[in-house]
């Protein structure tokens, strides 16, 4: 574990941890984390992938809009949805409903990891929407 976090154990250092440190190969941490900070305004412990995939779709599209470059894989189905978007040739809604089934695809899960385990407060608490 980081020493920050041995000596500072504090919500804060968790998220320095997640954000400096923690496992996320192909970057899409950055924009999952941007997302739950636009949604901190909703004060709660649960947020739905529905909720997150509006700002995490809209993240990753300035990424890629910037640097096609997202991550080590040779493809993604959400990538290439993502950039059908971009050209055009897929409505926001259909990239919405890709966003919410294969956008989060690991993402989550990864996110709680530092130096190969968990932190100890998760963030956030995910689930679909019913």
């Amino acid at each position: 574990m980081n020493e920050f976090q041995i000596n500072d154990p504090s919500l804060e250092s968790q998220w320095r941890a997640l954000i400096l440190f923690g496992k996320n190969s192909a970057t899409y941490k950055f924009a999952f984390a941007k997302s739950l900070l636009e949604l901190v305004d909703e004060e709660t412990t649960r947020i739905s992938l529905n909720q997150l995939a509006e700002p995490f779709s809209r993240n990753i599209l300035e990424h890629l809009r910037e640097n096609d470059k997202q991550g080590n894989a040779a493809s993604s189905k959400f990538l290439n949805t993502c950039r059908n978007h971009i050209a055009g040739t897929i409505p926001k809604e259909e990239l919405l409903v890709a966003t919410e089934k294969l956008g989060f695809v690991n993402v989550v899960d990864a996110f709680q990891n530092v130096n190969g385990g968990n932190v100890p407060d998760q963030y956030p608490s995910c689930t679909k929407a019913l």
